[in-house]
């Protein structure tokens, strides 16, 4: 239906309707492109705006686009990027806090489950897993982002979401941007800290991962914690 407004559509046609009549999941990802763009502008609908998005030589990567790259295409301001983008940031985020069933058994399945989070490819991240007493996953927590060559291992804040989730053990991890694998002395004598700090609340640092694009150091692995 070109040319025509998506409120003088059949009704049963338009993507709001479809969506409450049969849920998200009936809905092309142009559709729900659409219900986020809102409106179209002269001659053209939103889900017209949306299908040209998703048929764009780029669409796959969407999840990295910027501002500039929605607001190529007429029809998207300044306020409809903000939107997309903020709709972006939330999935993702959404994403990352999903809680994996998993059990910690080695160095490797903490590894498979940090890679998910840590794809951040120019700042340093830190995350942490928290793990009941079979070595569960109970819970996973951003701890912090910093810049280019370093993060922050706030002390304070692993203690608190380890005690929040009445954690047995502790699994951090931060990524190396730089892809360098070998850990810093700041590395080192943070991560002993670490390891003191929650031993007074009876909580055991397991392991401490620094990450790269496709690999992984472990101070368990290489005898780096000492408890």
């Amino acid at each position: 239906m070109p040319g025509l407004k998506i409120k003088e559509w059949n009704t049963a046609d338009q993507p709001r309707e479809k969506l409450i009549r049969f849920g998200a999941g009936h809905l092309t990802d142009a559709e729900l492109l659409a219900i986020l763009i809102s409106s179209g502008r002269a001659g053209e609908s939103a889900l017209d705006i949306a299908k040209k998005i998703v048929s764009s030589k780029h669409y796959n990567t969407i999840s990295t686009w910027h501002s500039a790259n929605f607001k190529a295409f007429n029809g998207i301001g300044n306020a409809r990027a903000l939107t997309l983008l903020a709709a972006i940031e939330w999935s993702r985020r959404i994403h990352r806090n999903r809680v994996p069933k998993t059990q910690i058994k080695s160095s490797y399945d903490a590894y498979e489950v940090f890679r998910q989070v840590l794809s951040n490819p120019v700042q340093e991240e830190a995350w942490m897993l928290c793990l009941d007493r079979s070595n569960s996953i109970v819970a996973q927590r951003f701890i912090s982002r910093g810049g280019v060559s370093a993060t922050i291992l706030d002390i304070r804040l692993i203690c608190r979401f380890a005690l929040e989730t009445s954690s047995s053990g502790v699994v951090i991890a931060h990524n190396h941007p730089s892809g360098q694998l070998q850990p810093s002395a700041s590395d080192i004598q943070v991560t002993q800290k670490i390891c003191t700090a929650l031993g007074y609340i009876d909580i055991k640092l397991l392991d401490h991962l620094i990450l790269t694009e496709d690999k992984y150091l472990s101070f368990a692995d290489k005898g780096l914690i000492t408890f």
